[in-house]
């Protein structure tokens, strides 16, 4: 019935499913449907009408934390990563809220989420990219010092990667990632900063005459305000690497 052509059908039998999936015996019965549907989905099987309807009874599920089991949620959730990377990821309208939800009420996902979105990152479209940023920038949010830690290097490595598309969405996009995880950088600076002020620093000198992108400049620059003994320290070595290489090449 999600498949439904009527918009407003849809709507209701979403409503419908949300409701009865508040007794366990149902519960069961709609996660094992929802995961069929996405599924079909991923294999071509079935079309994108309907697939809204069916992530916000997921979104849903998860906010209310309705699926106890966390080996459940995380088989759910492993199959709607399977989605990262087709077009429909970068424009659904719940994939953002449902990820959110899943990562913030199951705390195991966030690591293996962020590393899955990393991996499929370079060979998304341009829209999708920037869908994975929002959605990695929000994760990063509810995340402990320790599993930041853990995804220290993954983390570093989408943000040199994504701060050197030519897509400005995407440039937007990281930068707006790194001013409002602001806190855990500095918190972690010492580790993290001497990582991506490299991409940071040629994407600020690349940009800072274009038009229209003084707000990503100003993400970008309090990123490199942090600590400005560390600035000078990594602008030192970048320089020293940039004319070694050159040096060489000569």
């Amino acid at each position: 019935m999600l498949k439904s052509d009527d918009m407003e059908e849809r709507a209701l039998i979403s409503e419908f499913l949300i409701k009865i999936s508040g007794f366990s015996k149902c519960l069961e019965a709609v996660f094992l449907g929802l995961c069929n549907e996405f599924i079909n989905f991923i294999e071509n099987s079935r079309t994108h009408v309907g697939m809204e309807e069916a992530l916000k009874i997921v979104g849903e599920l998860s906010r209310r934390k309705a699926i106890a089991n966390e080996d459940m949620a995380v088989f759910h959730h492993q199959i709607i990563l399977r989605m990262a990377g087709t077009r429909f990821w970068g424009e659904s309208k719940e994939i953002p809220g449902v990820v959110r939800a899943i990562c913030r009420n199951y705390p195991r996902m966030a690591s293996l989420t962020i590393k899955h979105l990393i991996k499929i990152f370079g060979g998304a479209c341009s829209i999708t990219k920037s869908t994975i940023l929002y959605i990695v920038k929000e994760i990063l949010k509810t995340i402990s010092d320790e599993t930041y830690r853990n995804l220290e290097d993954d983390f570093c490595k989408l943000t040199a990667i994504s701060l050197g598309s030519y897509h400005h969405l995407v440039v937007e996009g990281a930068a707006e990632m790194l001013l409002e995880n602001h806190r855990i950088l500095s918190r972690h600076r010492r580790a993290s900063i001497p990582k991506i002020f490299g991409p940071i620093y040629r994407t600020s000198k690349r940009f800072w005459r274009m038009e229209g992108i003084n707000k990503t400049l100003r993400s970008l620059y309090a990123i490199l305000e942090i600590d400005h003994r560390l600035f000078e320290e990594c602008l030192k070595s970048y320089n020293m690497r940039r004319w070694k290489n050159k040096w060489m090449e000569d």
